[in-house]
């Protein structure tokens, strides 16, 4: 594969109507590209579409939300939550008399409800000032939100059309149809209708670089650890605020009409940091209001959740953490179904430390406010006023009620049951990386290790401590901006200028996107050897090229697996070769034991083996999948189908890396000598 694209300019003047028939006749400029019918046939006009990344984007968004009802659904219930929020929070901080409120602790000093309501006009002093302030930023938010409402409305319409018209896909299909499938009457439309007019030919790649353009940068900066801020006192948190912080800094800036890195983001890292310092100043202006809203939105939003029993001890992925397990050109609901998986195993996993000391402690305060709760509510059945009336230390039996309903649902929160408990750490955390894909070298034989668990943890934390940290990055994320990105923005800088390359009609694009590795590759994960040049100092360069972990090599494979149709060039054909050239070897030292092995089979029905294995949930090809079953005496050796091909590239690292390096106390590897 070359290391260098071609690459053909969008035309400047493509916001006007190109003719792709025979006939030099123009479509109406009125029309839209979505009002033109798919089976008229040759005399079909189409008009060009200025902005491919944002026509594609349109139609992943629209599959990806189920259709035209669940979007506009999904909208105005934001919309209504948004208003309700801000209202209901005003409402309280401004309106509600709170002094008069806590006096009110007897049937006849709660009588006249009107005593607890004021008029905030009366006496209007600094914190109304603040209140009001609050809600005129929110306000004026909530009026931005519902123009771009109305904006997405048209889109939406448009997407509707062009499923229903030109793709023949009905409202109820998208609940079952596959992205892959949607890709490829994309491409079948390319080919009869050419309406990307910047190159001929649309391969899959090309569609997804297109939508992933931005994340593929976010995540090769994540597998670089080029975000590696820290705070003294906070310590490294990465939060859904932050997140949004750095992706408008850096992406939302980068790119140019044409989908070009722009010459002067390249040329000056300076301008990047004084953006950082500029959103960090913004961030810490409306402090008080974004602040004060998050407090009242996720009180709102997680009080009934955080009131139930088990709520304090579920655990989520952190946001960094699924920055970590992103692969290239992983579309959200592919990752999402992945993450899904791999949240039961992750919970074995750390189930395997428990901190029995707590769970001891816990148990016996659980017993003691569950005794104490059981009889409150025992009461009940025989006089509910006894729970208001009756007070100990100025409390009634209600306040009691909810204190140790509290108490006991973070205890049993808390408490390892270990039933069928059996100390297999290394088995466990091979069960959770078949679904994250996320195993650095420090783990390896090294799972049963507080300090390993502790890591883990550390990216599968507490959903209460993720909502904390999320309130806290209000706080937090201003000085982020203003003092730890900015030194690093002259890394970002050259990590983007040295990773950012030209494709054919695309644009634009992080390297590891396209899967070149004669550039990129991972030779210790099955990658093909990269072309030697005489120029030593090229050789040097491409000695840091690889991504960490094998990630490219992942992506590429996963890739494969969710675009089956999707043909790979020479140096991926190569990594899949070598991995069934791996796994033949692996498969020839099992005979040994198990009896001799389909010896006669040839390259191309062991390609088709590996790759029917990686395909067990598209139903569609059943032909590969009896492929598959011709090789019944490997399956002696292999994990579940669909995650063998990850299998088979972890066992591949183990095999290689060992010769080429060997691995530090501290878990790392190093270049023998």
């Amino acid at each position: 594969m070359a290391s260098e694209f071609s690459y053909a300019r969008l035309d400047e003047r493509s916001s006007t109507s190109f003719d792709f028939s025979e006939e030099d006749v123009s479509p109406p400029p009125s029309k839209s590209l979505a009002s033109f019918d798919l089976e008229e046939g040759d005399a079909a006009r189409w008009e060009a579409i200025p902005n491919l990344d944002k026509f594609f984007s349109n139609i992943y968004n629209y599959f990806y939300e189920k259709g035209y009802r669940c979007i506009i659904a999904a909208r105005l219930s934001s919309l209504l939550t948004l208003a309700f929020t801000v209202f209901f929070s005003t409402f309280l901080l401004a309106f509600v008399n709170w002094r008069q409120l806590l006096k009110c602790d007897s049937e006849e000093t709660c009588r006249h409800i009107h005593s607890i309501l004021r008029n905030p006009f009366d006496e209007f002093g600094m914190w109304e000032l603040c209140v009001f302030s609050y809600f005129i930023v929110l306000s004026t938010y909530w009026l931005w939100s519902l123009y771009c409402f109305f904006l997405t409305l048209k889109e939406t319409f448009d997407m509707r059309t062009f499923y229903r018209e030109r793709l023949r896909i009905s409202e109820e299909e998208l609940s079952t149809v596959e992205w892959w499938a949607i890709t490829e009457k994309l491409i079948q439309l390319q080919d009869r209708y050419r309406f990307c007019i910047v190159k001929d030919k649309l391969t899959a790649l090309d569609i997804a670089n297109r939508i992933m353009r931005k994340d593929n940068f976010m995540i090769a900066l994540t597998n670089k650890n080029l975000l590696r801020f820290q705070l003294p006192v906070f310590g490294r948190m990465f939060t859904k605020t932050l997140e949004w912080n750095i992706q408008f800094c850096l992406f939302d800036y980068m790119f140019d009409k044409n989908f070009h890195v722009k010459k002067n983001f390249l040329a000056d890292s300076n301008k990047l940091k004084r953006r950082f310092i500029f959103m960090g100043l913004l961030n810490l202006l409306f402090l008080g209001p974004i602040l004060i809203f998050m407090l009242v939105f996720n009180f709102l939003r997680h009080a009934e959740e955080f009131h139930s029993q088990r709520t304090y001890g579920q655990r989520q992925w952190t946001p960094l953490a699924q920055w970590l397990f992103r692969e290239f050109n992983e579309l959200p609901h592919l990752f999402k179904r992945r993450l899904n998986a791999s949240f039961v195993h992750a919970e074995s996993y750390l189930a395997m430390f428990p901190s029995t000391l707590v769970s001891i402690i816990a148990r016996c305060i659980s017993f003691i406010a569950g005794s104490f709760l059981g009889v409150l509510l025992m009461l009940t059945f025989f006089d509910e006023s006894l729970l208001l009336y009756i007070k100990i230390a100025e409390k009634n039996f209600l306040w009691y009620i909810a204190v140790f309903g509290t108490v006991v649902a973070i205890c049993r929160g808390l408490i390892n049951e270990q039933r069928g408990f059996c100390f297999e750490p290394e088995e466990a955390i091979k069960r959770v990386v078949q679904y994250t894909h996320f195993m650095p070298p420090r783990w390896r034989g090294r799972c049963h290790r507080i300090s390993t668990r502790n890591e883990f943890a550390h990216l599968f934390q507490y959903r209460v401590v993720l909502l904390m940290e999320e309130i806290l990055s209000v706080v937090y994320t201003p000085f982020v901006l203003i003092f730890s990105l900015p030194k690093l923005a002259d890394e970002i800088v050259q990590f983007i200028r040295d990773f950012t390359v030209e494709m054919d009609g695309v644009g634009h694009v992080c390297g590891f996107g396209l899967f070149d590795f004669q550039k990129y590759g991972n030779i210790e994960y099955a990658a093909p050897a990269p072309i030697k040049t005489d120029s030593s100092v090229n050789q040097k360069k491409n000695k840091s090229n690889p991504t960490e972990f094998g990630k490219m090599e992942k992506s590429f494979m996963n890739f494969k697996l969710n675009n089956p149709t999707w043909q790979a060039d020479q140096a991926g054909d190569q990594l899949m070769s070598n991995l069934v050239q791996f796994q033949q070897s692996q498969s020839v030292d099992h005979s040994s034991k198990f009896g001799d092995l389909n010896s006669s089979m040839n390259r191309a029905s062991l390609t088709s083996s590996l790759m029917a294995s990686m395909l067990p949930m598209q139903s569609d090809l059943p032909a590969l999948a009896n492929e598959a079953a011709m090789m019944a005496p490997l399956s002696e050796v292999r994990m579940p189908l669909h995650e063998n091909y990850y299998y088979w590239l972890e066992q591949y690292y183990d095999s290689h890396a060992g010769a080429l390096s060997f691995v530090k106390k501290d878990g790392s590897r190093s270049a023998k000598v």
